[in-house]
Formats: C-alpha cells, structure tokens, sequence
C-alpha cells in the first residue's frame, strides 16, 4: 500500500510516465508491503529544482539516510536505490521525507 498526499505528474521519461512528486508541501510518501525486497526508482537531474528525500526502513534511517536526486551527473535519467534486501519475505514499511526541493519517485519495485 501507498500512502501520500503528493500529487502524479507527468514526466517525459519513456519508461515512467508518472512520479509521484514529493515536495517538503506535499509531505511524506509510505510503502507498506509484504516483501524481501524493494527498490525505489527516482529521477536524477542537475538542475537546482531537484531535492533530497531522507529515508527509513521499518523505522531505522536507510544508509544513507538521504536520497538525493540532485547530482552533476544526472540529465533526467532514473536511477534507484535497494531500500532492503532480506533473504525472507516479512512486512517493510519505507518513508520518503521530503527535505528540499522537488523529488519524482518514478516507481517501486517489489519482490515476494
């Protein structure tokens, strides 16, 4: 399940259409799922506009702990992050925090 009051948007991304756009406004974004593995798919850019997210697992901070799509590298292209990676399926529960700027989670990626 997603939980967040952050709106869809288009992207121009020929793989991603749509980001859930995470600003500090819009506030937090929550994934729970039934699952041993999860990644999240963000886009990266080297424009200013492009934010940080910090990030827990089951209520621990993630390492590390920020997310930032902000990057010299970054021209549009989605890039993800293993939030966790379990030899067992249990019940996760992932938090996006917006800190700054714009942050567009292109997708989640579950495994059972």
């Amino acid at each position: 399940a997603v939980e967040t009051e952050a709106p869809l948007v288009p992207r121009p991304h020929p793989y991603y259409e749509n980001a859930w756009l995470l600003t500090p406004e819009s506030g937090a974004l929550t994934v729970t799922a039934n699952c041993r593995a999860l990644m999240l798919f963000y886009e990266t850019h080297s424009l200013p506009e492009y934010g940080r997210c910090s990030v827990s697992a089951d209520g621990a901070p993630f390492t590390p702990p920020v997310i930032d799509s902000n990057s010299i590298y970054g021209w549009g292209n989605a890039r993800f992050a293993v939030i966790i990676s379990e030899d067992a399926s249990a019940e996760h529960t992932v938090r996006l925090e917006p800190e700054s700027g714009s942050f567009y989670l292109l997708g989640i990626g579950i495994c059972e």
